[in-house]
């Protein structure tokens, strides 16, 4: 696996563009139906899933960590099934980095360092400058909540209900996958990643769901890794979803310094 890139900028990438505070789409907690089948349960994600194709995004976006916070403003659009672009800007509107992953590739432009990297978009590639090993699929997936339901209805390891929330727990080789919905509108609320030791290692919560065009899409995504005690809260003031086209480039200078992985 690559050595992790020695860039401060990158950690907001770890979150923006990847693959996790208990929140809820209403201010009270409503009381989970006990009857509720998985089936059901999934309905309104598996539809919300399907007329999302794509989204275009901007917001306020804050780091912490032990010895560290940061803030910014960052612009998102996914276009799906393979294509992501993410530009972070500090105070003043100065941008620190882009990142554009398209198909198998990415390019990541570090603009306060002045170097580019380029390379095939592996889990060890995005890992090392994401300070998180990841694959391509769960990054599109992660920054809507919108995972694979439909999938998931069919392939669970679980399915549990509690007073105020359902819990649905899949295995899969690396450890533990789990999903939590709110009561109601039944979308999801939080997302949890365990190793095989039973280690939470991923935590991801979704809050404050907008209705746009029939869609639901949350404005507020909050992000943790547990291993590192890394934080990263996106907050969303301007939401686009199924925009006609893909509008952005990842421009940079000649000059820079440029460094390709395979």
């Amino acid at each position: 696996m690559r050595s992790p890139v020695n860039i401060n900028l990158s950690k907001f990438i770890l979150f923006a563009v990847l693959p996790v505070l208990f929140i809820s789409c209403t201010s009270a907690n409503k009381t989970a139906n006990h009857d509720l089948s998985i089936e059901e349960l999934l309905r309104v994600s598996i539809i919300n899933e399907s007329r999302i194709k794509n989204f275009d995004v901007f917001g306020d976006i804050s780091f912490e960590s032990d010895d560290e916070y940061n803030n910014g403003t960052i612009t998102l659009c996914v276009f799906k099934p393979d294509t992501l672009y993410a530009k972070i800007q500090g105070p003043f509107g100065i941008t620190g980095a882009v990142f554009f992953m398209n198909g198998e590739n990415f390019t990541y432009y570090n603009v306060i360092e002045s170097m580019v990297i380029t390379g095939t978009a592996s889990p060890s590639n995005l890992g090392a400058v994401m300070r998180f090993r990841t694959t391509r699929e769960f990054l599109l997936d992660a920054l809507s909540g919108a995972f694979d339901y439909s999938e998931l209805k069919n392939n669970y390891t679980s399915y549990n209900i509690l007073d105020t929330v359902y819990v649905i727990r899949k295995q899969n080789e690396e450890g533990t996958l789990e999903y939590h919905f709110k009561p109601e509108k039944n979308l999801i609320h939080l997302f949890r990643q365990y190793d095989n030791s039973g280690e939470k290692i991923v935590e991801i919560s979704y809050d404050k769901y907008k209705r746009i065009d029939d869609c639901y899409f949350p404005s507020v995504i909050d992000m943790r890794n547990l291993k590192t005690n890394q934080r990263i809260l996106l907050e969303l003031s301007d939401i686009k979803l199924n925009i006609q086209e893909f509008s952005y480039n990842l421009v940079y200078p000649k000059n820079v310094k440029i460094i390709k992985w395979d």
